[in-house]
């Protein structure tokens, strides 16, 4: 049961209504005013939607999106980067800093998720 969200003002819509209004007005406001960035479509994999996160940890967007393309391609799976040298994942991961704990903790993390069959 939802209860009505307390205050002054005329509406007396349940909280859900209240929080499903705002969602779609979030959402509207969107379409129009988010940046374009290529991790932001719905065919994006969870592989690039897990490993784009921790890229985006302290680097900014625009600084991802540059190299996005370019690391996808050296490593376009948990198995490929699971296999490739740490040398060449630094190298890769130096323009966005941080890149010789970067590559330690994605390299773990593609083994982990090469041994689960890619399933958190």
């Amino acid at each position: 049961m939802t209860e009505p969200v307390q205050g002054g003002g005329a509406s007396h819509g349940s909280r859900d209504e209240h929080v499903k209004h705002f969602c779609d007005e979030v959402l509207a406001w969107s379409k129009g005013n988010l940046r374009t960035f290529p991790w932001r479509t719905k065919r994006t994999s969870q592989y690039r939607h897990v490993v784009t996160e921790l890229l985006l940890q302290r680097t900014r967007a625009g600084t991802v999106a540059e190299h996005y393309h370019e690391f996808f391609e050296v490593f376009p799976s948990w198995k490929s980067l699971e296999q490739s040298p740490i040398k060449l994942v630094e190298k890769r991961l130096k323009p966005l800093g941080l890149y010789k704990r970067r590559s330690v903790t994605l390299k773990n993390l593609a083994s982990v998720m090469v041994r689960k069959n890619g399933r958190f």
